[in-house]
């Protein structure tokens, strides 16, 4: 599904895209990378990131009368999972324990608060 290979800006199209919530069109995608990413691309530039996540399987492009509607086919949290298990996997050689040792260095008190409460539920 190519979900590990995603460039910085193929994730924030991705970002913009399930933040919608629904389709987007080309000119909702740069307007919110220009919005909330300080992200000032030309449709063109976009048009090249679109089509390689298309190609990767991530999102679907509909042609409606003048517009390319963008839809994710993938959901943010599968995304993110996929992500943590690449990590775990290349930065802590498989290590769960590594990877939430080195977690707890830069997480604040409160949220290891939070953490040790999930952990406990899952226990229940």
């Amino acid at each position: 599904m190519g979900m590990n290979e995603l460039t910085k800006v193929e994730e924030l199209i991705m970002r913009v895209s399930w933040n919608a919530e629904k389709e987007v069109t080309f000119y909702d995608i740069q307007e919110a990378l220009k919005e909330k990413f300080n992200k000032d691309y030309k449709r063109s530039t976009i048009r090249t990131y679109i089509t390689a996540l298309e190609k990767k399987g991530l999102i679907t492009l509909e042609r409606r009368g003048l517009y390319t509607y963008v839809e994710s086919c993938v959901e943010k949290k599968k995304y993110q999972m996929a992500q943590i298990e690449e990590m775990k996997k290349n930065i802590f050689s498989g290590s769960t324990k590594g990877m939430l040792s080195a977690l707890s260095d830069v997480v604040s008190d409160s949220e290891k608060q939070k953490i040790k409460r999930l952990i406990d539920e899952l226990d229940d």
